[in-house]
């Protein structure tokens, strides 16, 4: 490779390509698009998303742990409510939020994923 090259670009790699290994350059699976792929909510719909489970997990921790941290300093207090909020909403809240809008989204476009083939097809209604 020629010095420079390559410099600035994203390289997307993958292990498992169209094709022998030795048959030159193919393209990856995983670069591959179907008429299928549905595109997730914008930028400002998932802040939305964000912020509504961040309010909400607020709420409920200081709701359930308030008596109990009532005693304690200001930053310590703040301390464990971020330790239960934070990890709560990301890996709980916020992908349960983008699945279940994930499901609207397909029924109100009266179309589902057909898993196994990776189509889409119109529900019979």
């Amino acid at each position: 490779m020629e010095s420079g090259a390559g410099r600035g670009k994203l390289q997307l790699t993958s292990w498992s390509f169209r094709g022998s290994p030795d048959s030159g350059p193919t393209e990856p699976r995983s670069l591959r698009t179907t008429s299928a792929a549905v595109a997730g909510p914008s930028i400002h719909l998932r802040a939305a998303f964000t912020w509504l489970a961040v309010y909400l997990m607020i709420m409920l921790t200081q709701l359930l742990l308030g008596p109990l941290l009532g005693s304690l300093s200001l930053p310590l207090r703040t301390l464990v409510v971020t330790g239960v909020v934070v990890p709560t909403v990301v890996y709980a809240l916020v992908p349960a939020i983008l699945r279940a809008y994930a499901v609207l989204r397909r029924r109100a476009t009266g179309r589902y994923v057909n898993r196994t083939k990776g189509m889409c097809r119109p529900t019979s209604r």
